[in-house]
């Protein structure tokens, strides 16, 4: 999937367009044709608007307005957590993992972290109260006192038994935190599961959904606003409902106020505004475990894609080593928050076979395991077919001619066996990593002191050796870098 989202980056070509963009004082809009584009691709055509609406007033002529109820968002499983985590920190998925599991073992604070529920059972219901009040020694205080003046009354988005299977969603647990024990991220990470908790126990955002048309000289120009009536759990967010969204042509989401049809509007100014369509952007984390928990749309066939609705690539607890994998191997590396892939990578793909390198398979043994389970299937069948299929993969890749070929490799040469190395990066330094797996040494790229450098087992045992043979019989010590600490320690000591 990430190397298919390269390609599509890699052989897209960008096309320049223009917006016309009026400026009413009280709120903007966006010229846009009958058919509702709002992109221009050619200037001539763009800057003959734009020289027809300058100078001239304008008159609202539609306004569309329609009461919507939002309601909060569901609790958190382990994916949306960490969907979160990244999104909003840049954090892995495996840290945010890593992370969630000490505020559930270590400190008790959060309950069971490996979960593909966002729903409780009706049993934990009588226990809420308790919850928040363990967690209203924090950030939300303010938002939680109000929740507790009232009997709880949560609704089916968060109480649902039938969607609980093992584990019910994160949310705080009866013991209040010791924050002096917590770390920087723990803490982090605590105040993001007690926010999204206190948000679905509060009331749906109500809001008039406003879309306004502005007549100039003929031209239509629509602006799409919100005029809030009760902010409800968008108040614990912050945000106005709608706000982070925005449509096909990038028209913003405004607060607006009611416009009146046949009203006339003064146009401060008309702006000509030049884009170019974007390539689809390089996954994060975040949006990467949205394509692994719904690979639906990488799928065709009806019946497969229905088959992975429920399951996905990997599960919650899986999602996160598949991705730290693919990064230790080297088949991609992070560059900022982006997944991008590296030559290993896609000369994987490019080498593989084709059912390897579609979730289709991952679809089609989910839609037979799921048979077995209902009897309509026998296990033999199945397992009979996994063993064949491996068999031929296996014949398919020796008979397989290409080959894979190291191209980034650096002048720099292995001091442990002579090999040219690669250059390999990641979070930090970049690193040099011996071509040769076997041999496994590893040092920074740009070689500091001597005693701060890494070896590979390989070296770590010559230096050993080394170090028995010429430290004139005395104790043999763990290597070569300790035996010149200890003569630079004798140095200080004699001087």
């Amino acid at each position: 999937m990430i190397v298919a989202r390269e390609r599509e980056i890699k052989t897209f070509i960008p096309q320049d367009f223009w917006t016309i963009n009026a400026d009413f004082s009280d709120y903007s809009g966006r010229w846009r044709d009958r058919d509702g584009n709002g992109r221009v691709f050619s200037r001539t055509r763009a800057e003959e608007i734009t020289a027809k609406t300058q100078g001239h007033a304008g008159m609202v002529v539609e306004v569309d307005s329609k009461s919507k109820t939002e309601p909060p968002p569901l609790a958190y499983d382990l994916t949306e957590l960490q969907r979160d985590a990244n999104r909003l920190y840049g954090w892995s998925a495996k840290k945010t993992l890593q992370t969630l599991q000490g505020l559930y073992e270590t400190h008790k604070i959060v309950t069971y972290p490996r979960t593909d529920s966002r729903y409780i059972t009706t049993d934990l219901v009588p226990t809420l109260s308790a919850r928040l009040k363990a967690a209203s020694s924090g950030s939300w205080a303010a938002f939680i006192k109000p929740l507790l003046a009232k009997p709880l009354k949560p609704g089916p988005r968060l109480v649902n038994d039938a969607k609980v299977s093992d584990h019910h969603a994160v949310i705080p647990t009866e013991q209040a935190p010791d924050f002096k024990k917590l770390g920087g991220e723990e803490r982090t990470l605590y105040d993001l599961v007690v926010r999204r908790f206190v948000t679905v126990l509060y009331p749906p955002c109500v809001y008039d959904q406003i879309t306004v048309v502005t007549r100039v000289n003929g031209e239509d120009f629509f602006t799409k606003g919100k005029a809030v009536k009760e902010m409800g759990w968008r108040a614990v967010t912050g945000k106005v409902a709608g706000d982070e969204t925005k449509d096909k042509d990038d028209l913003p989401e405004q607060t607006l106020q009611h416009q009146k049809k046949g009203e006339q509007k003064a146009v401060k100014n008309i702006r000509l505004e030049k884009g170019q369509t974007a390539p689809p952007a390089r996954y994060t984390e975040a949006t990467l475990l949205t394509a692994m928990e719904s690979p639906g749309k990488f799928i065709e066939d009806d019946d497969l894609r229905e088959a992975v609705k429920e399951g996905g690539l990997g599960t919650p607890a899986t999602r996160a080593e598949i991705i730290e994998k693919i990064i230790t191997y080297g088949y991609v590396e992070r560059q900022g928050n982006h997944l991008v892939p590296m030559s290993k990578g896609i000369q994987l793909i490019g080498l593989a076979p084709e059912v390897l390198r579609s979730p289709e398979l991952t679809a089609q043994w989910e839609m037979r395991l799921t048979k077995i389970s209902k009897g309509t299937e026998k296990p033999d069948a199945f397992l009979n077919d996994i063993r064949r299929n491996a068999g031929q993969l296996v014949e398919s890749v020796k008979a397989e001619t290409a080959t894979y070929r190291e191209d980034n490799l650096t002048k720099v040469k292995c001091s442990v066996c002579g090999k040219f190395m690669v250059k390999v990066s990641g979070k930090g330094e970049a690193m040099l990593r011996c071509q040769d797996r076997a041999c496994g040494h590893t040092q920074p790229e740009k070689t500091g002191n001597l005693l701060d450098r890494r070896v590979s087992p390989k070296e770590r045992a010559r230096e050993k050796y080394m170090a028995r043979e010429f430290s004139d019989k005395q104790q043999a010590t763990t290597s070569l870098g300790d035996l010149l600490k200890q003569a630079l320690e004798k140095k200080k000591s004699d001087s």
